[in-house]
């Protein structure tokens, strides 16, 4: 409400509305650090704890609703950062979702879930993602569960009573593996440009 109101005041005066950056800026070296350790790491202890916590306590209530609504928000939230900071474009939430899904598993969650909206004809982001953000449960019969059996290590499945299956345990596996990989990769990607601004800015005449 306050914040409405303020932009209404501030057009009133004549002052021109902010608007987002056709292209972002590039994250210097530091801002790089403080997002791994401030945010996604912040993003895998939570995980790491409640999934830990139920493997622990089997007969407990569990938080494996919880679990999926965080994964799938973690994943478009990370997929935006790769976009922005890795191909210098904005990306829309659905895009950002897939582009991380993309880095996860050497592309094998996007191939599945491309190979189930064909069959299903439905769209993985709005069934799981919408689903579950502003309805607390998915769009569409889904199971939502831990799987701690060592033969599971995919995210992603179908059963005979579901259509589909979110496997919280792997999913985390196969999605920190990849938040891993994306955080080095943009250290590299930063020194790297740090490193060849310095350089340009010596050779001047």
């Amino acid at each position: 409400m306050c914040a409405r109101a303020n932009v209404r005041v501030m057009a009133a005066r004549g002052a021109r509305p902010i608007r987002p950056q056709s292209t972002p800026q590039p994250l210097p070296f530091g801002q790089i650090v403080y997002r791994y350790v401030e945010f996604y790491r912040r993003m895998v202890r939570d995980l790491d704890r409640e999934i830990n916590w139920q493997r622990e306590h089997p007969n407990e209530l569990a938080g494996n609703v919880l679990c999926a609504l965080l994964l799938v928000v973690y994943t478009e939230v990370l997929g935006r950062l790769a976009v922005e900071q890795l191909e210098h474009r904005r990306a829309r939430n659905p895009e950002a979702f897939r582009a991380f899904l993309r880095r996860m598993s050497g592309g094998a969650y996007a191939d599945w879930c491309t190979a189930w909206e064909k069959r299903h004809r439905k769209k993985i982001y709005d069934v799981l993602r919408n689903g579950l953000v502003h309805e607390y449960v998915p769009k569409i019969g889904a199971k939502l569960w831990f799987f701690f059996e060592s033969d599971e290590n995919f995210g992603f499945g179908e059963e005979a009573d579901y259509p589909l299956v979110l496997k919280i345990r792997p999913y985390f596996d196969d999605f920190r593996a990849a938040g891993e990989q994306l955080f080095g990769q943009l250290l590299v990607e930063s020194q790297a440009a740090a490193h060849g601004g310095r350089a340009r800015r010596r050779s001047k005449p």
